[in-house]
């Protein structure tokens, strides 16, 4: 390995440093943008399990409450 100079190490380092520091940022949105679509989808899903509910609840509810013939 060529020693190098001074002048010539610390771009390098500071090269270095620039890219760990990118790198994180980069890590820090994709967990963000994770997180975010995580969230979104359990707040899907407890939406469409209330619309459920509240659907099947309703055919229950039609059903007990129909006429029926033996009342007569």
């Amino acid at each position: 390995m060529i020693p190098m100079n001074h002048e010539e190490r610390i771009p390098m380092k500071y090269i270095k440093t620039f890219l760990t520091k990118a790198l994180m940022l980069c890590v820090s949105v994709f967990s963000v943008v994770v997180l975010l679509a995580l969230l979104t989808t359990i707040i899907s899903f407890s939406f469409y399990s209330v619309i459920l509910a509240a659907a099947v609840s309703a055919l229950i509810y039609m059903y007990l409450k129909l006429p029926s013939n033996t009342d007569q």
